[in-house]
């Protein structure tokens, strides 16, 4: 099966794409992003898609106006509208340049009028993340690793591999740029790259394809009951297989769910986040499908959503309020916050005081349609 029917078949499978036909496309430039770029834009018209792209510039390396350039052409060649969001300052650190290009590419999606973003994160990157995940300390949610949808964020590259991503680009003569940061050893990501899963390649060949599997395993074990029944049916499969002694690895499930035609959708899990906000400014959350725009009197501060032992400025338990508000567990992971340490500044005005901070919730959250039961 080549790249390109591959990712077509991620996107049906894992209902990444509904109703919803307008798509922007995230390109860098990097391998990646070129890669979804390439295979979007082949299965457009069969998908009947409507697409844009989107290049942010964070100001922090001099090349990056030369791969603007090309990212531009590339899109233009193929008809597709482009935009490049340039950051007014360079972000610091990892952390605040992943909320800055968020936050730039939802008002990118906005602005032309489009359904989704979709990025280019690969089975490698869902494999890394495990591992990272796995080194800082987690628990079954947290190895759920990358969901294929979120809200508007879609990856449709999710199912193949960065040694596939760079097959294709061969096989299309593209050339794509390098970062330098992606090698940085100062960064947990860089040297799991480089170091720790080279190192399990040698020890397990399919360790990137068994570690993709474990995080589809857990996003669907976590999965409340209620809100994905094909999560639940991939569960139970993988379970019964393994009960029988039968192989129940990832091309085994997907083999048989095919012939069922019954296959996952992403499920609604609130990941845990946290972004620090030096400074006033609008900071997005796109695990939960939230943007908070912090006032300078809050700032310094962290914009993120619960965590045990968060409590109000009245000294009251936040788990307390949202209980008395009838904020159901589920959703209680969604509600957007602005904090420092375990001490709330902020929540959104229907459940206490929004001190001056402005906070903006996408439709689709779960956060949002409980809210449009209490108006």
């Amino acid at each position: 099966m080549d790249f390109v029917e591959r990712v077509r078949r991620t996107i049906e499978e894992r209902a990444l794409i509904g109703d919803e036909r307008g798509v922007l496309l995230a390109v860098s430039g990097g391998p990646d992003s070129l890669a979804l770029l390439a295979a979007i834009a082949d299965l457009a018209a069969g998908l009947r898609l409507r697409l844009g792209v989107c290049c942010v510039d964070h100001r922090l390396r001099p090349e990056a106006e030369a791969e603007e350039r090309v990212v531009a052409e590339s899109a233009r060649a193929r008809g597709i509208p482009f935009r490049l969001e340039r950051l007014d300052t360079p972000p610091a650190g990892h952390a605040e340049a992943r909320s800055a290009r968020y936050t730039a590419l939802e008002r990118t999606r906005v602005a032309l009028g489009l359904d989704l973003v979709a990025t280019g994160h690969t089975r490698t990157d869902q494999a890394e993340t495990v591992v990272m995940r796995v080194l800082r300390g987690t628990g079954l949610a947290g190895l759920a690793g990358i969901p294929a949808r979120r809200d508007r964020l879609i990856r449709p590259l999710i199912d193949v591999s960065r040694d596939e991503v760079e097959d294709f680009l061969a096989s299309r003569g593209l050339q794509p740029a390098r970062d330098p940061s992606n090698d940085d050893p100062r960064y947990l990501r860089s040297r799991v790259r480089a170091t720790l899963l080279p190192a399990l390649l040698l020890e397990a060949p399919g360790v990137v394809e068994t570690l993709a599997g474990l995080a589809d395993e857990s996003r669907a074990a976590t999965a409340p009951a209620d809100a994905d029944p094909a999560a639940n049916v991939v569960h139970g499969l993988r379970q019964a297989l393994r009960s029988v002694g039968l192989p129940a690895e990832r091309r085994h499930l997907e083999a048989i769910l095919r012939m069922l035609r019954v296959l996952p959708r992403s499920e609604r899990r609130a990941a845990s986040c946290n972004i620090d906000a030096p400074a006033a400014g609008t900071y997005a959350l796109p695990e939960i499908g939230a943007a908070v725009e912090v006032p300078q009197s809050l700032a310094p501060c962290e914009v993120r959503n619960r965590r045990p032992g968060d409590r109000i400025a009245d000294g009251t338990r936040l788990r307390d309020r949202f209980a008395a508000l009838g904020v159901p567990p589920s959703v209680r992971g969604f509600v957007p916050l602005v904090a420092k340490s375990r001490n709330i500044l902020a929540v959104p005005a229907p459940l206490g005081d929004a001190g001056g901070a402005r906070f903006h919730v996408d439709d689709a959250s779960p956060f949002a349609a409980w809210l449009k039961t209490k108006q």
